[in-house]
């Protein structure tokens, strides 16, 4: 199974350059902001729309990622760098590695190969000294040290050692932990509150984290480790999202309460979790929504389509080359990508 950090790290869609700091945003918290920007591709150069549709950042960098702690990265010629909701480059473009801020503070590598952070200024705050970095999340951040992770603080002290065969990071208090081939859960202070059973194990959303005995989790459990919901029918379960969660049962994905109910039915090919009272369904290799009640609201028409955040869903869609070539369960190699409200309407006709 692609590990998360494999999957973080490495995964690309062709076409419309979202690589993995697309997906890295949904490990941190969102970023609050008033007046949202979109990232946009046209004529292979990426910029920025707001919520109307309308263009504020002309379309000029390489590659562009969604803000994060108020500020995107950019690439311009190999390079990325740092520009603010105006369009303002904050930090040049002049790091070889890709990166994003969170709680003020982003990985770096240093001259010396090692990774370090900086501040929004570009100042050095933690001095280069890591094998591998991730991101902040509540007051930490994991760092590899003699190929194990652990945590250090926005001082950069040690206060979990390096033990995990994957990245440490805390969600709702709690961060799981990877020990020989087993998971299990920490407090900030280090201790095992959740000793390490699990063959896979997911961060807490909602008061509950998925587990399983098996590479895919089918589990919820609490904060104690004592399960919430338990089914042997279930293949495979993602997280709680307003109250509902995806689950596979028979090859199929339909939709549970936090009581275990199925609420919708398991019909879908694919499922994604609720945003704004509507989730992402797969349907005949097209991808659509539905509501809280199974109702489909925006007919599955598109190759992919994400959650629906600051009210637009990002839609996107293969060439003909692409989609024949595709089996049935491989990811889309998106070449157009567009944004939609909750009414199906384009704000963003697809572009590439």
């Amino acid at each position: 199974m692609l590990s998360r950090r494999d999957f973080l790290r490495g995964l690309a869609i062709t076409g419309v350059a979202l690589t993995y700091s697309d997906f890295a945003l949904a490990a941190i918290k969102k970023d609050s902001i008033e007046a949202p920007l979109f990232p946009v591709t046209v004529d292979g150069k990426r910029g920025y729309i707001n919520s109307k549709g309308t263009v504020v950042i002309n379309p000029q960098f390489d590659s562009a990622c969604n803000f994060s702690d108020g500020l995107a990265t950019v690439k311009v010629k190999n390079k990325y760098g740092f520009i603010d909701k105006t369009g303002r480059m904050v930090l040049k473009p002049q790091f070889e590695s890709f990166t994003i801020f969170s709680e003020g503070l982003a990985p770096v590598k240093g001259p010396n190969g090692k990774w370090g952070f900086i501040n929004k200024t570009g100042a050095m705050v933690i001095e280069p000294q890591f094998e591998e970095a991730y991101y902040f999340s509540e007051g930490l951040v994991s760092v590899m040290v003699n190929k194990k992770w652990g945590c250090v603080d926005k001082e950069g002290r040690i206060v979990i050692k390096p033990q995990s065969r994957m990245p440490v990071v805390f969600s709702e208090g709690l961060a799981e932990v990877l020990l020989g081939k087993k998971w299990g859960y920490i407090v900030k202070g280090g201790k095992f509150v959740i000793k390490p059973q699990y063959k896979s194990a997911f961060n807490f959303n909602e008061g509950l984290a998925r587990v399983g005995k098996r590479w895919y989790p089918d589990t919820y459990i609490d904060r104690t480790g004592r399960i919430i919901i338990g089914n042997k029918r279930f293949q495979e379960v993602k997280a709680f999202n307003d109250g509902l969660a995806a689950v596979k049962l028979e090859g199929k994905w339909g939709f549970i309460n936090k009581t275990g109910e199925i609420v919708i039915e398991p019909k879908y090919e694919n499922a994604f979790g609720f945003s704004h009272g509507m989730a992402s369904v797969k349907i005949d290799r097209k991808d659509g929504f539905i509501n809280r009640q199974g109702k489909i609201v925006i007919e599955p028409k598109y190759d992919t389509a994400w959650s629906f955040e600051n009210g637009l869903a990002w839609v996107g869609f293969e060439n003909q080359y692409q989609r024949n070539k595709r089996r049935s369960d491989d990811i889309a190699e998106i070449a157009y990508m567009g944004y939609i409200d909750k009414t199906g309407k384009y704000i963003w006709e697809p572009t590439a």
